[in-house]
């Protein structure tokens, strides 16, 4: 974590959270640990197409139109440690090659003159499939985790939809005590109370 500018050594007192750093979201995860010049994509799919009716839903009627697909591996320490599947409309990037998907696609927003507020993200453990287990060199129904999230601009626009596949994931979080969800769960415990 102090690789990552979370945490820093102090003589005397021991490691410390940078006051800078902490916010209610991910802290570390075992990609975030990288730099980007040190994580190895290799494109398996680039393709362009029109939008499902569900990914019609979730963008913006503005971006509504072809969409590019790409799916890559994500190696890390010559390991690959992410199946990624990501779409994106046309209208953020009217041109897209696979040298491009290489590369961060955050930061290729940014360059794009997109502002990222955040990304709304969900973790499922799942199973591998035959498939991935193969492209992991692992067994089938070997533990792995879904994550699944979307990106979102300043200004509210869905800007991309990530789904990927990832071996060996680990992270930690920052999350703020929620009081009124706290209160709602243990409701019934205070009804038997009585």
């Amino acid at each position: 974590m102090i690789d990552i500018g979370v945490l820093e050594a102090v003589p005397k007192k021991g490691y410390l959270i940078k006051k800078t750093k902490v916010s209610p979201s991910l802290i570390y995860s075992s990609v975030t640990e990288k730099k980007s010049n040190q994580i190895e994509s290799k494109v398996l799919l680039l393709k362009e197409r029109e939008m499902t009716k569900r990914e019609a839903n979730i963008f913006d009627a503005q971006l509504i139109g072809s969409v590019w697909e790409l799916k890559r591996l994500r190696i890390l320490d010559q390991k690959v440690t992410e199946i990624q599947e990501s779409i994106f409309p046309k209208k953020v990037f009217p041109y897209f090659d696979e040298e491009m998907g290489k590369g961060s696609i955050q930061k290729l927003l940014i360059d794009a003159g997109y502002y990222i507020s955040h990304s709304l993200t969900s973790f499922e453990a799942v199973n591998l499939s035959e498939q991935d287990a193969q492209v992991f060199h692992l067994k089938k129904n070997s533990a792995a985790m879904k994550v699944t999230s979307r990106t979102i601009t300043t200004d509210g626009l869905i800007v991309e939809l990530t789904s990927r596949i990832a071996v060996d994931y680990k992270g930690t979080f920052r999350l703020p005590f929620n009081k009124e969800t706290f209160d709602f769960r243990h409701q019934q415990d205070k009804l038997r109370d009585f």
